[in-house]
């Protein structure tokens, strides 16, 4: 049987931790750039396409990153990755 990891399932998400102003230490996820961009759209809730065309990617491309963030994060679906997110870094609801 093989791990977990190497099968294809998901495993604790990739964190580092950062200082905030308070002194107290909040997760953050190593993604790249390019996956934090979609992630962002992702949680503002932009559809595949969407993001696709803002990002002036294929829709493939971004079915792929969203599978790799997924894997990274150890959420099924992009609702949980949307929930998971905002609850870690809610938008700012004064502007």
């Amino acid at each position: 049987m093989m791990p977990p990891t190497l099968a294809g399932g998901f495993s604790r998400p990739p964190l580092e931790t950062a200082q905030g102003s308070s002194g107290a230490s909040t997760p953050r996820w190593r993604f790249s750039p390019r996956e934090r961009q979609i992630v962002t759209l992702l949680a503002s809730g932009c559809s595949n396409q969407e993001i696709a065309d803002r990002l002036g990617l294929r829709l493939q491309t971004v079915k792929n990153h969203l599978s790799r963030i997924y894997r990274k994060l150890g959420v099924p679906n992009r609702v949980q990755l949307a929930v998971l997110v905002l609850q870690q870094d809610p938008p700012d609801e004064s502007t």
